[in-house]
């Protein structure tokens, strides 16, 4: 019997520093918030180690990202949107099923008063139906 053991994972926001930014600022590291120049995201995970572009330049920006990466690895996270699309494709498949023939009728009327034959001058060039 297998137990799954939660994996420990770091995520955390860096700068790659341009090489003329870094001649400049020798004082700027990889975890310097004033610097302008692109921002990545250094990921420690099962004991492998991976840096992903996050193509943003502002510091704040590549926090909200870090925690968006964070979120998309958490389990409850994970089981609750998973549970959202559950639902959602419940609710659609209700509104689906829950359609009389007289409101499929005047969707299709309303939809029909907006295509071109049903625009001023044009009401007669719509398909007739015999009565």
């Amino acid at each position: 019997m297998t137990s799954t053991q939660p994996t420990s994972s770091t995520i955390k926001a860096i700068v790659r520093q341009f090489t003329s930014c870094w001649k400049k600022h020798p004082d700027y590291d990889q975890y310097c918030h004033k610097c302008g120049c692109r921002k990545s995201l250094y990921i420690y995970e099962d004991g492998a180690k991976t840096v992903v572009r996050a193509k943003i330049r502002k510091w704040e920006d590549a926090g909200e990202f870090a925690e968006a990466e964070r979120d998309r690895r958490r389990p409850v996270t994970r089981r609750n949107r998973e549970i959202e699309e559950q639902e959602a494709h419940k609710n659609t498949l209700q509104q689906t099923q829950d359609i009389t023939v007289l409101d499929a009728a005047e969707r299709w009327v309303a939809s029909q008063k907006q295509s071109w034959f049903f625009v001023k001058g044009h009401r007669n060039a719509g398909p007739s139906v015999a009565a």
